[in-house]
């Protein structure tokens, strides 16, 4: 097994990290001391171990004592794979920047994406016989308003699938509606329109 073998500047050394049968992923063992994109950028372009030991020098600052040189050794039979030490030349992987940059600018779309509202288009709108009436439910398509209902359900027993038609949307949607608040239409609307999608009278059930 391989594993990072550090030298500390009071004199003392310490074999430590996951054991793994592959020197090169050694990276492993980066996980939460590096940016993520860094790390992931390691599973498209695998590092070489000296790349690993570059790293290595700037993840591990601070989280043990000060050291000037980290190997990679076998721990078998303790042979040096690869070493660096404090003050050595780093060298910059260019392809793996490209990548870096390409996983930043993913996370960027990722991250405006859930910053834009969701649009709400249709609601089931419900009269009552004083002739009020209200909103109360919305969704973003027809059929995810059934996820309105899921509060009235209680133990009654519905055939819920994807694809309903809009009739049977609110005949589910006037038998719930209807016992919880004595309405006596519900409206399938599309919000921005105000348009009257499909609409189901609760007596009659049509």
């Amino acid at each position: 097994m391989y594993r990072f073998k550090f030298y500390y500047k009071d004199g003392t050394n310490e074999i430590s990290s996951f054991g793994l049968e592959n020197p090169e992923n050694l990276y492993y063992d980066f996980d939460g001391l590096i940016d993520w994109n860094e790390y992931y950028s390691f599973d498209e372009l695998k590092p070489t171990t000296h790349e690993v030991l570059e790293v290595a020098m700037r993840a591990y600052k601070g989280f043990y004592k000060d050291f000037d040189r980290i190997e990679i050794i076998n721990d078998v039979n303790n042979e040096v794979i690869d070493y660096i030490n404090e003050g050595d030349l780093i060298h910059i992987n260019l392809k793996r920047q490209k990548i870096i940059q390409e996983l930043a600018k993913e996370e960027l779309k990722e991250k405006n994406r859930k910053k834009e509202p969701v649009e709400l288009n249709y609601s089931f709108k419900v009269y009552y016989k004083d002739g009020s009436s209200e909103i109360k439910g919305s969704a973003i398509n027809i059929n995810s308003l059934l996820y309105c209902l899921d509060e009235y359900l209680d133990n009654e027993i519905y055939d819920l699938k994807d694809n309903m038609s809009t009739g049977d949307i609110l005949r589910v949607a006037a038998d719930l509606y209807g016992k919880k608040f004595n309405c006596c239409l519900v409206e399938i609307i599309n919000n921005k329109t105000k348009e009257v999608i499909d609409y189901i009278d609760v007596d009659t059930n049509k």
